[in-house]
């Protein structure tokens, strides 16, 4: 992983910007093999399972490239 950030939505009135959310991560990666190693590294597939699902109702990812 190259970085990874965390913070909460600005609230805002413009219809384009969606502020629905309470916490959103951004994870960057070297490459697409990174992402999808991490993706299968069983330590994330635990936390995901065991930290974030019980604590959400909803998990939205938005994979893309620079």
């Amino acid at each position: 992983m190259a970085s990874v950030a965390a913070g909460t939505p600005v609230s805002c009135d413009r219809p384009v910007v969606d502020d629905s959310f309470d916490v959103a991560i951004h994870m960057t990666f070297p490459s697409v093999a990174a992402l999808q190693a991490y993706e299968a590294d069983p330590r994330h597939m635990l936390a995901v399972q065991n930290v974030l699902l019980p604590l959400t109702g909803k998990i939205l990812i938005y994979d893309f490239i620079e």
